[in-house]
């Protein structure tokens, strides 16, 4: 009987990882979504190109992309209906954001460009270090919900 125990356990252990792993997964997925909205309003607006030019990525997978839409908006379209690797959540979990317009870089780190149409130098940074700690406390209440339901 000691070793079925054990052996459920170890199986009631391995259930639970994978719930929390899902769970901080789509709370990473939520994050990318968020700062890649925050930072498509507070891209430079000119033609709209920046804006259109953002990706978002869990783990290296993209989750979510930028599409201008013209006069210099643009909306944010969700790609995040693929798979999601459970080995690749333990060996990397990585939540990314980026803009790939050619002058994007430019345009974050110039503070002394002027943005008559809207927008701000610093445009993911700033809204990162305004909400990071938000961000971390999303991913640990996560993981306490996940696991005051059962882990699954």
């Amino acid at each position: 009987q000691f070793e079925k125990d054990i052996e459920e356990v170890q199986r009631l252990m391995d259930k639970a990882e994978k719930s929390a792993l899902k769970a901080v997964k789509k709370e990473m997925t939520n994050i990318t979504f968020d700062l890649l909205g925050e930072g498509m309003r507070r891209a430079p607006i000119h033609q709209g190109f920046l804006r259109g030019s953002g990706i978002a990525k869990v783990n290296d997978e993209k989750t979510a992309h930028t599409k201008s839409t013209g006069n210099g908006s643009a909306s944010i379209v969700d790609d995040s209906t693929g798979n999601f690797s459970l080995q690749k959540m333990v060996d990397k979990f990585m939540g990314e954001v980026a803009f790939t317009a050619e002058y994007a870089t430019i345009q974050h780190e110039n503070q002394s460009f002027n943005h008559p149409m809207g927008g701000e130098a610093k445009y993911l940074e700033n809204p990162l270090k305004e909400k990071s700690v938000m961000y971390v406390k999303g991913i640990a209440d996560t993981i306490k919900n996940d696991m005051d339901k059962g882990g699954g």
